[in-house]
């Protein structure tokens, strides 16, 4: 594996190599369209991103992940305070120093449910995580309790403004300007999909609602971090001890102090958005389109890999004949008709989740 400017780590190191003797080539390659639909949904995801590069993940219990086609993943036991140590930010200090930034809201994008969600500085740029909350959580009136967790608001004289959340997106810059996501639940415990009663797709990516770590999130944050919320608490909040007030006014932004952090992020992040394909997703040299303009590539190559339905030219493709030698082949070989191959020859389709699984 090649890194441009970074040196391997070793688990990065390790994997290549097993890669060279699985494959016996110099030049292992795989297919690009199986690669970012596959590579920007956990397991792999997470894997690359933050197992073979966080040491200390190895050291941590593993615990078996359920899989969409109900498989088992054995995983570290990944919290958002390891990835929290690795970028040097401490929320509970930030939150106790008014050096983090929060925003409220009563609904979102992803939910019909109030939504906080707060800035911090960190060590490539910034760190934002989101406190959302499921159907019946008598604690997510952001008005009446603006100033939760509890374990990061322990201060007697905040008890009662206390909310509980039920999980979370958190969004960070990588050493590279782009951006790295990370959801988790309501104990900071890393999962692969939003539970579908906390947060929802409404662009459905893999062509359903559920929200998939990673994929789901770079097509949706095309931009670095979206700007359609405005604070209702810095204003709305009522009932307040004067104590609790004053924390609000100081965590909760003026909308304008909000915008400069959001578009400090959203620059850094298209900078190296530009910097690692601009030229790729413009149509030739009279395409001027400014980077925030152009079509993020991830989801689009993703949701058509994944929800494809494949007929005889496309699965000659995938097997690297021809057309008509394929329909010959189903024609006269039993065994490629009994596979469920029989009718493409015919004009049939079948779904991509069925070619993959071999069923």
């Amino acid at each position: 594996l090649v890194h441009d400017r970074y040196p391997d780590e070793r688990g990065t190191r390790q994997m290549a190599e097993q890669i060279y003797d699985w494959t016996g080539v110099e030049l292992p390659w795989v297919r690009a369209d199986w690669f970012v639909a596959t590579a920007s949904r956990p397991p792999l995801y997470h894997t690359l991103l933050y197992d073979v590069v966080f040491e200390d993940l190895a050291r941590k219990p593993r615990v078996d992940v359920k899989l969409a086609d109900g498989s088992i993943s054995r995983e570290p036991a990944m919290t958002a305070a390891d990835l929290e140590r690795w970028l040097r930010v401490n929320v509970a200090a930030n939150l106790r120093r008014n050096r983090a930034a929060r925003a409220g809201f009563t609904k979102s994008g992803v939910s019909s449910q109030p939504r906080l969600i707060e800035r911090h500085p960190a060590l490539y740029g910034a760190y934002w995580l989101s406190y959302d909350f499921k159907r019946g959580n008598s604690t997510m009136n952001l008005l009446a309790r603006p100033l939760g967790p509890p374990a990061q608001f322990n201060d007697p004289r905040f008890q009662p403004y206390h909310f509980r959340q039920d999980g979370g997106e958190i969004i960070f810059h990588l050493p590279n300007g782009l951006q790295g996501y990370l959801l988790v639940d309501g104990e900071g415990n890393r999962i692969h999909e939003g539970p579908p009663d906390v947060v929802e797709d409404s662009a459905k990516t893999l062509g359903n609602a559920v929200i998939v770590n990673g994929l789901s999130c770079m097509a949706c944050h095309k931009q670095g971090m979206r700007r359609e919320f405005e604070d209702q608490v810095r204003f709305g909040a009522k009932g307040l001890s004067s104590d609790a007030r004053d924390r609000v006014r100081r965590l909760y932004l003026d909308p304008p102090d909000m915008k400069r952090l959001v578009d400090k992020d959203e620059a850094r992040f298209l900078a190296a958005v530009e910097e690692a394909c601009g030229p790729f997703l413009r149509h030739g040299l009279e395409d001027r389109r400014a980077t925030g303009e152009l079509d993020e590539p991830v989801g689009p190559v993703a949701k058509r890999f994944l929800g494809e339905e494949l007929g005889l030219v496309e699965i000659a493709a995938e097997l690297e004949v021809a057309p008509a030698d394929l329909a010959g082949a189903i024609r006269f070989i039993p065994a490629l008709r009994e596979s469920g191959l029989a009718g493409l020859a015919d004009g049939a389709q079948i779904k991509r989740e069925t070619w993959e699984s071999g069923r």
